[in-house]
């Protein structure tokens, strides 16, 4: 895939420090050079680099040559040969930081994105003036533009499908539980995400999840939802808003809606810095009074801090999370507290590269939920204080380009003051995923 550039990006430096006088074939070789850095000049590409040429077979081979040979291979449309004079270039440190920038260019017109990412990101490291730096951290910016566009262009997303195996069934999507005593689950479940340009900036998203066989009847659980978002980039940084509609089902005439609105501002993707920081509010709509409890609303802060390199990447979170419900709700018998908690969330996860382009992704999730409100039965206050660990790996090896086998497991484990509420559940799966 090429990406256009703008035309201030390919900086062709001809103003090169003079030279201390020569003689014989060296002489030669400089009045060859000079020739040609003039016909360059001219825009006469063809002779600059017949002239090049020669002044390299008459002896000369330093970074000026390499360099401006490289530039002009550029000029000519010869992406390859130039991506290998620039190389050549790079080792010399007076030039390595526009070597790399020119390399990255190069890179990028025979689409190869990521390679081009790699080299604006050593023309950063290896910048001297601010001048370079600047030019270096803009090129990385356009490189991120000239790809969102590009994603933006088409139709894109993911369908995964998976058999899977749970130790203890729990309705932990209403993070409330009914006797969960060792019950055993196997299951198949199919889930869709897709993504639509609408305009560079605008784009139109939806997904759904869906449990086709299960073994007990009160797991079932599907959703979909549908979503809109707008991104705008500032320089190193993306702003991202976005508003979203989701409908769960928990079975029968269970639905509950949620709406979202949702802000995101973080580093730029194509940045080694994974920086950011997500405000999240919710309405939360119950249509079963069975569960009214789950109705309310909810407000989320999320600051995360990480780094990335060549695919690899490593991240933290620290997150708050507020929310309230319509009503206390008992139920005759047992002792539960209203859906309406305060929970503070750390996280740390991240990706690695192994054998054969095959990932391992990673998650580690802890969570103190402090359920503010009362709830009272028989006249007695119930306060209700739960520690959540959530443990999660995946295995996913590429297939083809497309279709990749993944093998997830997920351990989770909830302490609670209240016995009801103290469990653990083992979920593993295997499944196919799509992208298109």
């Amino acid at each position: 895939m090429s990406l256009p550039v703008r035309r201030h990006t390919l900086l062709i430096v001809i103003a090169l420090c003079a030279c201390s006088a020569v003689t014989g074939a060296e002489e030669s070789s400089e009045s060859l050079f000079t020739a040609a850095t003039r016909a360059f000049k001219l825009n006469d590409f063809e002779l600059a680099l017949q002239l090049y040429t020669l002044a390299a077979k008459r002896g000369m081979d330093d970074a000026r040559l390499n360099y401006n040979l490289g530039v002009t291979y550029y000029k000519l449309e010869q992406y390859e040969k130039a991506y290998q004079s620039l190389q050549l270039a790079s080792r010399d440190r007076e030039f390595s930081c526009l070597a790399h920038i020119n390399m990255g260019l190069a890179a990028a017109r025979l689409g190869e994105i990521e390679l081009a990412q790699r080299q604006f990101k050593l023309a950063r490291f290896y910048a001297i003036t601010d001048a370079e730096l600047e030019l270096a951290e803009n090129m990385l910016t356009d490189l991120s533009a000239a790809r969102l566009r590009a994603q933006r262009s088409r139709l894109y997303g993911a369908v995964r499908s998976e058999i899977g195996y749970n130790d203890n069934v729990i309705l932990e999507n209403a993070n409330y539980t009914i006797d969960p005593v060792g019950e055993q689950d196997q299951y198949l479940a199919v889930a869709m995400d897709t993504n639509k340009a609408l305009t560079d900036q605008l784009s139109l998203a939806g997904s759904a999840y869906q449990l086709l066989y299960n073994r007990i009847a009160e797991y079932e659980f599907g959703k979909v939802d549908l979503g809109i978002s707008y991104t705008t980039l500032y320089d190193a940084w993306a702003l991202r808003s976005a508003y979203s509609l989701e409908r769960n089902i928990f079975g029968g005439r269970n639905f509950q809606n949620i709406s979202t609105v949702n802000f995101n501002i973080g580093k730029n993707p194509f940045y080694d810095s994974l920086l950011g920081f997500d405000f999240k509010y919710a309405k939360i709509q119950q249509y079963d009074p069975r569960y009214s409890f789950l109705a309310g609303n909810l407000w989320q802060l999320q600051a995360r801090a990480g780094l990335r390199d060549h695919g690899q990447s490593l991240q933290i979170t620290a997150g708050l999370e507020d929310s309230n419900s319509k009503d206390d709700h008992d139920v005759t018998g047992q002792l539960l507290t209203s859906y309406s908690p305060r929970r503070y969330q750390l996280g740390l996860g991240g990706t690695a590269l192994w054998f054969h382009g095959a990932t391992v992704n990673f998650d580690l999730q802890f969570q103190l939920s402090e359920y503010k409100d009362k709830n009272t039965e028989r006249s007695i206050t119930i306060k209700r204080n739960d520690e959540r660990l959530v443990m999660q790996m995946e295995l996913a090896y590429p297939l083809s380009h497309q279709v990749w086998l993944s093998a997830r497991y997920r351990h989770l484990k909830n302490d609670s003051n209240i016995a009801t509420y103290t469990y653990t559940s083992n979920n593993s799966s295997l499944g196919l995923l799509w992208r298109y």
